[in-house]
């Protein structure tokens, strides 16, 4: 009863909760439905009836619980209205001209040849006229040395034709469909240099700390440190991640501590900790509580502006902004109530943040700690100071992963081994860097500390960088997990269930975890059996060589143009990992194009041909492929020569596919793709059209 008591008082000292959760329920039932502009005014009128009538009530102290209980569907419908309503963006007709005024909303990242944003479609122009619109577009704008660097609130007159994105990813591999859709974006462009043109710039609150950026900039470009210690300093101080290569992202990712390369809620909240700290002598009366006050807003919003405001930021600055709200007014703030109130206000703002990743995991890691941190660091309390803070930062870790790991389950199909000690050492390492950053931000141009603080700041990256690379080769570092959206859904309820038992005292909740488990196992067991009768060819979308695979059931081979291919092995990683298949052999195309037979696994093949999992493959080059013979269900051209190409053509079996590889260039890929659509065969073409994907199911 006392563990029970303890889980309604805090659902009590939560009120923000009771509001934030059925608006949040109610945004992704409105994401499922497509309602009228008159239905929205008649549920929306119903919701302000729900709240409005018990509020000129008098009702007995028994029933006092009446008005938040009609409260919660008034909250339901009102998510249901906002979703429509806020996402209802207009969007440039179909047969635009191609020339659009943008305003750029978030720069992702820059290249010496590109940059990547996403911008606000402000005017279209098209044969009829001039059309206004409220949609967003994802634009990758080319540019030479004379480009300006851009920054939100540039407006730009931009000549590209949109349109919804139609590469298909790398089985595994990131999916910039869903990951714009998410943010609510449905169309993108590629923009030539000379497409686009920077025309004014809307004055943004974040242009304030526009000169604190370049200084950070200027240092970097002056530090004498390398690309990969500058591309890991960017990541911690500004958040920008575009730099790093492909090896960095891999290693942080293994040893499960990429988030502390996303300027985020834990870089804030560091930040939101220091202050106190620092800020604590001041006392505790009206002046002081007002000169923390003003300093932490200072502060928070300061850091918030010098890394551009990206929505990671924002929540937690907005979080933060809640603590120092409650501690000017003198109250003791309820965190759960307090991450609650932050959630609420950051949806209202832009509901799309509830279909995203960061937003998800971010506040399930703040819950978790919430929730769990206190029980599981009084299991042990460790006379040494050092032990101590290591086992609250343990704590801590065990906190946040117990909420985020089946959400990362689902998305990312592997679960990092050793993020416990990870953890441990790295986070550490970055506290003490984001510090520095600051301190490197106002020391920068002072004698001697500055260059001091600088060189300790490199020296600490250089050591990040290579504790993140020690554990991401440690023995069984980033095994794989694969478990599907519903089946991560069904262990977090198992979670929040055994959470409700343990520590609410709820005995339901006990019942809940029993009955939720034959489900899962369930779940589980038709996945294996669905992956055992699998077969798959994939050809990936990769240009510096060929990539492919044929998958049956649980094993797959592997097709590679020569060994050390610039990101084959992540591809082939992630594929593995997110289809269950384990890579028995691997080919060169040189020992399948020979004469000689080959067998690998489940496939044979020779002469350029390749047969397994019940489909047959054949390679392309400049040599025609002998007359007769078996027809193929693929023909992978990795050159082309027009005599070879109509030898093959001939062997091509009905409803089968052209697939050209991302070896070939841009003119013989457009002469292959006009020979296609000439005889009426169906082409893909890597580059232009992304990862080649077949996929049967049943025995061969």
């Amino acid at each position: 009863m006392e563990r029970a008591s303890l889980f309604w008082s805090g659902w009590h000292r939560a009120p923000m909760l009771r509001f934030a959760l059925p608006f949040a329920a109610g945004l992704a039932i409105g994401s499922l439905l497509t309602l009228s502009s008159t239905v929205c005014v008649i549920l929306g009128a119903l919701a302000l009836l729900l709240v409005a009538v018990p509020a000129f009530i008098a009702f007995p102290f028994r029933h006092r619980w009446l008005p938040y209980a009609a409260s919660m569907p008034a909250m339901l419908i009102a998510g249901i209205c906002w979703w429509v309503v806020s996402t209802s963006d207009t969007r440039p007709p179909q047969g635009a001209t191609g020339a659009h005024l943008v305003e750029v909303d978030v720069v992702h990242g820059a290249s010496a040849r590109h940059v990547r944003c996403d911008a606000k479609l402000l005017r279209s122009w098209s044969t009829d006229g001039v059309h206004p619109t409220n949609a967003m577009a994802m634009l990758t704008l080319a540019k030479d040395s004379l480009a300006p660097r851009l920054r939100p609130g540039d407006v730009l007159l931009v000549h590209a034709d949109l349109g919804p994105s139609t590469r298909t990813p790398d089985p595994g591999g990131f999916d910039v469909r869903a990951w714009l859709t998410a943010r609510g974006i449905h169309d993108q462009a590629f923009v030539a240099d000379d497409h686009w043109r920077m025309l004014d710039h809307r004055w943004r609150w974040t242009d304030l700390f526009l000169p604190a950026q370049e200084r950070v900039w200027q240092w970097l470009a002056r530090s004498g440190l390398r690309d990969r210690e500058k591309a890991v300093v960017l990541a911690l101080l500004l958040g920008i991640r575009n730099e790093l290569d492909a090896d960095q992202r891999d290693a942080f990712a293994r040893s499960g501590t990429m988030h502390v390369l996303a300027v985020s809620g834990m870089h804030v909240a560091l930040i939101y900790w220091v202050l106190m700290v620092l800020l604590k002598p001041l006392g505790g009366g009206v002046g002081a509580r007002w000169a923390r006050a003003i300093i932490a807003f200072l502060v928070l919003w300061g850091y918030a502006g010098i890394t551009s405001a990206t929505p990671s930021v924002l929540r937690a600055t907005v979080m933060c902004s809640l603590f120092v709200v409650a501690g000017l007014m003198g109250r003791r703030s309820a965190t759960l109530n307090t991450l609650a109130g932050s959630a609420l206000l950051l949806l209202v703002w832009d509901p799309r943040m509830l279909f995203q990743l960061s937003f998800q995991l971010s506040f399930l890691a703040v819950l978790g700690i919430v929730l769990c941190y206190d029980p599981i660091r009084r299991f042990w309390s460790p006379a040494n100071i050092l032990v101590r803070y290591c086992w609250s930062l343990i704590s801590v870790s065990l906190a946040a992963q117990l909420f985020t790991t089946p959400v990362s389950l689902a998305v990312f199909n592997a679960f990092p081994v050793w993020f416990l000690p990870a953890n441990i050492i790295i986070v550490t390492l970055v506290n003490i860097g984001v510090v520095g950053g600051m301190l490197l931000l106002v020391t920068l141009q002072v004698p001697v500390l500055g260059p001091f603080v600088a060189d300790a700041l490199g020296g600490l990256v250089w050591l990040l960088g290579h504790a993140g690379r020690f554990f991401a080769d440690a023995p069984f570092a980033y095994p794989d997990v694969r478990v599907t959206s519903v089946q991560g859904a069904l262990i977090m309820v198992i979670i929040l269930a055994i959470g409700l038992d343990r520590l609410g005292g709820l005995r339901a909740g006990r019942w809940l975890a029993l009955a939720t488990l034959p489900v899962l196992v369930f779940s589980i067991a038709g996945q294996v059996v669905r992956s055992t009768s699998q077969r798959q060819l994939v050809v990936f979308d990769e240009r510096a060589g060929l990539v492919m695979a044929l998958r049956e059931g649980p094993s797959a081979v592997v097709v590679e143009s020569a060994p050390g291919l610039a990101n084959a092995r992540q591809r082939i990683e992630r594929f593995t990992r997110a289809s269950g298949a384990k890579v028995v052999d691997t080919l060169s195309t040189i020992k399948l194009r020979a004469t000689v037979p080959v067998r690998s696994g489940f496939s044979a093949g020779g002469a350029g041909a390749w047969f397994g999992a019940g489909m047959g493959v054949l390679l392309v080059d400049a040599d025609p492929p002998p007359s007769g013979g078996p027809a193929f269900d693929a023909l992978v051209f990795i050159a082309e020569q027009e005599q070879a190409a109509e030898a093959a053509f001939k062997r091509l079996r009905p409803g089968g596919h052209v697939v050209l590889a991302g070896t070939l260039d841009g003119l013989q890929r457009w002469r292959l793709r006009k020979r296609c659509t000439d005889l009426g065969l169906a082409c893909h073409d890597v580059r232009r059209d992304g990862a080649f994907v077949r996929s049967m199911v049943g025995p061969a």
